[in-house]
């Protein structure tokens, strides 16, 4: 059932297909159409410096996963290169973009878009490296994946891990990488941008 639509001049309740208030004769906003015009009203005052923020408080999970990965999941050495990529992709094209005559909605919907395609770039490079262990290897055949901190034997079915107590936060080595990388997406972008001109 359609919620009724109040009056926010005189507080008066209308009838649930009223356009207009019966009693002072303003335009009636639907609570739904309200909440959603105030959403959007929000995110389109949003200043670069709050959407670069946000975009920093959604690069821990990124960052976070990608540690998980690199520490515990993955077992082929060669597979932090498409990780790499994958992340460093995905924060150049946002740093690439920045400059873009967006509205900060927009801007916004955009970066969202990007962090889901890198943890869907992310999951798939996982599910890479799970079939080419399951592939590649057997019991009597086993693949050697270390990295500072991490020493791993994997085979299908078996798996050998070592993790010293002072392991390099590669969370923190991700972020750091996908700040980068958007710095340079940015200046790259900017000087293009002269060139043109």
């Amino acid at each position: 059932m359609s919620e009724k639509p109040v009056c926010h001049r005189c507080g008066y309740v209308g009838p649930v297909d009223a356009r207009y208030c019966a009693h002072c004769g303003r335009a009636l906003v639907p609570p739904n159409v309200r909440l959603t015009r105030s959403i959007n009203r929000i995110l389109s005052n949003l200043s670069p410096f709050h959407i670069g923020f946000l975009g920093l408080v959604l690069s821990v999970p990124i960052s976070a996963f990608a540690d998980r990965l690199i520490v515990t999941e993955l077992s082929f050495p060669l597979s932090l290169v498409p990780l790499g990529l994958v992340i460093g992709c995905g924060y150049a094209y946002l740093g690439w973009h920045w400059n873009a005559s967006l509205p900060s909605r927009s801007h916004l919907v955009r970066m969202l878009l990007v962090f889901v395609c890198i943890a869907v770039g992310l999951v798939a490079v996982w599910l890479v490296d799970r079939g080419l262990l399951s592939l590649l290897s057997d019991r009597t055949h086993m693949v050697v994946y270390e990295v500072p901190g991490v020493y791993r034997e994997s085979s299908a079915g078996f798996r050998l891990m070592s993790i010293d107590s002072n392991v390099l936060p590669y969370w923190l080595v991700a972020m750091i990488y996908g700040m980068l990388t958007a710095v340079a997406g940015n200046l790259i972008h900017r000087a293009h941008t002269r060139r043109s001109i």
